[in-house]
C-alpha cells in the first residue's frame, strides 16, 4: 500500500471519528504565593491529546472538545502539577481559576521546541532541562552538560569544544539554535570548534532526538538542541532581582563567575548578565594534558516590553574565548590556540490579531563571528612567534515568522511559517584549506495537527527550502569559483495515542535534507587545528534522510519510564574519511571527503523514580549502529561508543 494511499485512509477515518458536539475552555494559569500570572503552563486533558500552552499573559483556551467530564492538568517546570475536575458543556461559559504551588522536581516538561502550536503533544522522543536539574548539569560546554543522556554523546577535542553527538548524529547533522534560531557561529563545521554560548546563561535546555528538519530545516537531519536564554525578559515582576553563582573544579584549576540583574516596570524589563571562566590545562593520572586550557568573557544586556495582547523585547550580547588545542606529539615550545569572538543581536514580537491566523511570532537573530587558529613558538630568549594558519569571519542570519492560525475543519491550531537563514563566510590565513561561501536558504513550512479522537492525535507537516552557495576566494583557493543552487522538501507524519491514563506512545515518519557544505565540496589542504589534512569532492550531493521514531512513556505513581526506537537511511551521506594516508608537507593523516549510503539504527531505555521530593533517581541506557551501505558495509568513521 502506497503512502497516498495511507494518508487517505487516515483522513478518511479521522471524519468518520469526529464527535458531533464540541466545546471549549479556558482560563488563566497563577503563582499561589505571589499571585503572578503564569506563561508557558503546559495544560491539558488527561487521558486525551487535547492540550495547549498558556500565553505570556497567563491565559490559555482549549478547542474542539467533546461533551463530557475530564480532569484538567497543569504542568510547568519549578510547579507542582495541578489537577482539577472539568465538566463539559457546563463550565464552557466561566474563566477557570488555577494556581500553582512551587516545587524543586518536576518530571512533567513540554519540549516548546518540538510542539510550535503549544499542544505539548510529542511525535518523537525529546527531554528538557531546567530549574534544579540543570544547574545539576551545568559544565564547561553544552557538550559535556548532555553527555550521558540516553541518546546523546559528546565529540571532544580538549574540554572546550566538546559538542554534542545524537544518536550516532554529529557535526552540521545536529543543529544547535540559540532560542529557536540559528546561532551564526561555526562550531559544526570542525572538531576544534567551541559553540559560542556560556552555558551560565541558559534558563533552559531542550533536545529533541531524531529528524527535525520540518521546523528548521537543513542541518537538522539528526536532532536539535535548543539554548534557551532569558536575554530577552519575557516574564518579571515589578522591581529589582538578582542572581549570583560560582563554581570551581580541581581537574582543571577551573574557576567561573556568573551574575544577573533584572528590573521590571509594569510593563517593561532591562536585563544584564556577565560571565567570566579560566581554566588551566587537564590534570590525568599520566600528567597534565597541554593544549586543553581556556578563557571566556562573555555579557549581554536586553530589553523586553509589553502591552496587552503584545509582547517583544530585542537584545545584544558578546563573547570573547581563547581555548588551548591538545596535539599528539606534544612540543613544549609550541602551542595552537583559537581566538574567536562572537558579537550578536536577537529579537521577537509575539502578537494577537483578529481573523484566522490569530496570533503571530516574529523572531530574529544575527551575528558577527570572528576566528584565528594562531601556530605559536616559543623562543629561548622568552620571545613568542606566532602565524595565523586559518581565520574565519562571518556574518549570519536567520529569521523566522509563525503564523498560528484557528482550528478548521478536521485540523486543530497549527502553523505556517516562513525562515530564511544565511551566511558570508571569508576563510583566509597561511593553510586556508577550504574557499569560502555565501549562501542564502528561504523556506516555507506548515506544521498541523488532526484530533481523531480524544485520545489520537495525527500530525502532518512539509517544509520547502531553496538554497543558493556560492564560492568566495582566497589566496590560497582563487582558482575556485562556483555556484550551486538546490531545492528540497522534508516532511513528516506523526501519531500520538494515549490509550490509558499517564500512558503515551508516539510514532513519526520523516523526511530529512542536509546541504553539504563548502568545506566538503572544496576543501584540500592542511586543517592544523584539527590535525588532519582535508580533502573534498565537488561531486557530492544532498543527504537525504528517511527516519522512523517509536517511543512508549509510562507514568505509575513516583515512577516515569520511557523506551525508544528508530531507524535512519541517509542517502548520500558524507563521511570524513581517514584514507590511512599522509601528507608529506604537513605530516598529517589525508582525511577524504566521501559519499555513500549510511544506516543508522538503536534505541533508548530510561526512567526516573522520585523517591522523596528532594531525592529522585535515574538511570538510562542506549544503543546506536551506523554502517555504510551499497558497497562494504563498514562502520561509519567517528562515532562515540
Amino acid at each position: 500500500m502506497n503512502f497516498k494511499i495511507i494518508t487517505l485512509l487516515l483522513l478518511l477515518s479521522t471524519i468518520i471519528s469526529l464527535p458531533s458536539a464540541w466545546a471549549q475552555l479556558s482560563g488563566e494559569v497563577r503563582d499561589m504565593e505571589s499571585g503572578e500570572l503564569i506563561s508557558n503552563v503546559n495544560v491539558a486533558i488527561r487521558g486525551t491529546t487535547i492540550g495547549t500552552t498558556t500565553d505570556d499573559n497567563g491565559r490559555f483556551q482549549l478547542s474542539n472538545i467533546p461533551n463530557g467530564d475530564y480532569i484538567l492538568i497543569s504542568r510547568f517546570v519549578g510547579y507542582q502539577r495541578v489537577e482539577i475536575p472539568v465538566s463539559l458543556p457546563a463550565d464552557q461559559n466561566r474563566v477557570l481559576q488555577i494556581e500553582m504551588r512551587r516545587s524543586i522536581i518536576d518530571f512533567d516538561e513540554v519540549v516548546v521546541t518540538a510542539s510550535p502550536t503549544g499542544s505539548g503533544v510529542s511525535y518523537q522522543p525529546d527531554r528538557a532541562f531546567s530549574g534544579e536539574e540543570l544547574n545539576r548539569r551545568r559544565d564547561v560546554t553544552i557538550g559535556q552538560m548532555l553527555d550521558g543522556e540516553p541518546g546523546v554523546a559528546m565529540r571532544s577535542f580538549g574540554p572546550a569544544p566538546a559538542r554534542p553527538v545524537i544518536r550516532g548524529f554529529d557535526g552540521e547533522r545536529i543543529l544547535v539554535l540559540e532560542n529557536g534560531e540559528r546561532m551564526g557561529d561555526i562550531a559544526e563545521s570542525s572538531s576544534d570548534h567551541l559553540t559560542a554560548l556560556d552555558p551560565q546563561a541558559l534558563d533552559r535546555l531542550e533536545v529533541v532526538r531524531g529528524p527535525a528538519s520540518l521546523l528548521y530545516g537543513t542541518s537538522a537531519l539528526g536532532g536539535v538542541v535548543n539554548l534557551i536564554t532569558s536575554d530577552i525578559p519575557t516574564d518579571w515582576s515589578s522591581g529589582t532581582s538578582g542572581t549570583l553563582s560560582t563554581n570551581v573544579s580541581s581537574v582543571n584549576e577551573m574557576w567561573s563567575g556568573y551574575s544577573r540583574l533584572t528590573y521590571g516596570r509594569e510593563n517593561s524589563a532591562f536585563t544584564g548578565r556577565f560571565s567570566y571562566r579560566t581554566a588551566g590545562d587537564l590534570k590525568t593520572p599520566q600528567g597534565r594534558l597541554n593544549g586543553t586550557d581556556l578563557e571566556n568573557i562573555e555579557g549581554s544586556a536586553g530589553y523586553g516590553f509589553r502591552s496587552g495582547e503584545t509582547i517583544g523585547g530585542i537584545s545584544v550580547m558578546g563573547l570573547q574565548s581563547t581555548y588551548g588545542i591538545p596535539e599528539g606529539d606534544y612540543d613544549p615550545d609550541e602551542r595552537i590556540e583559537i581566538r574567536l569572538n562572537r558579537l550578536a543581536t536577537q529579537g521577537r514580537l509575539d502578537f494577537k490579531r483578529d481573523g484566522f491566523f490569530d496570533q503571530v511570532q516574529i523572531k530574529f537573530h544575527a551575528s558577527h563571528f570572528f576566528q584565528e587558529e594562531v601556530e605559536m613558538d616559543f623562543n629561548p630568549d622568552g620571545s613568542i612567534d606566532e602565524e595565523v594558519e586559518i581565520e574565519y569571519d562571518q556574518l549570519a542570519f536567520s529569521s523566522t515568522v509563525y503564523l498560528q492560525h484557528k482550528p478548521v475543519g478536521i485540523f486543530d491550531r497549527g502553523v505556517v511559517g516562513f525562515n530564511v537563514n544565511g551566511r558570508v563566510l571569508d576563510v583566509g590565513g597561511a593553510e586556508a584549506y577550504t574557499p569560502g561561501e555565501q549562501y542564502i536558504n528561504p523556506a516555507l513550512f506548515t506544521f498541523q495537527e488532526i484530533p481523531v479522537s480524544p485520545v489520537m492525535r495525527i500530525q502532518v507537516g512539509a517544509r520547502l527550502d531553496y538554497r543558493n552557495l556560492n564560492t568566495r576566494q582566497n589566496d590560497q583557493n582563487s582558482e575556485i569559483d562556483e555556484n550551486k543552487s538546490d531545492v528540497d522538501i522534508a516532511g513528516s507524519i506523526g501519531l500520538n495515542l494515549r490509550p490509558w491514563t499517564d500512558t503515551e506512545i508516539g510514532v513519526q515518519v520523516a523526511r530529512a535534507h542536509r546541504y553539504p557544505t563548502a568545506e566538503e565540496l572544496f576543501s584540500d589542504g592542511a586543517h592544523l587545528a584539527a590535525g588532519v589534512y582535508e580533502i573534498g569532492d565537488p561531486t557530492l550531493t544532498t543527504e537525504k534522510g528517511y527516519g522512523l521514531d517509536a517511543f512508549l512513556r509510562y507514568r505509575l505513581g513516583i515512577a516515569e519510564f520511557e523506551v525508544a526506537g528508530f531507524v535512519n537511511m541517509v542517502r548520500g551521506f558524507i563521511a570524513f574519511q581517514p584514507t590511512g594516508q599522509t601528507d608529506a608537507g604537513s605530516g598529517l593523516p589525508i582525511f577524504r571527503y566521501e559519499g555513500s549510503d549510511a544506516r543508522l539504527f538503536g534505541g533508548e531505555v530510561q526512567m526516573a523514580l522520585a523517591l522523596t521530593p528532594q531525592l529522585s533517581l535515574t538511570g538510562g541506557i542506549d544503543y546506536v549502529n551506523g554502517t555504510q551501505i551499497g558497497g562494504s558495509e563498514e562502520p561509519l568513521p567517528f562515532m562515540p561508543p
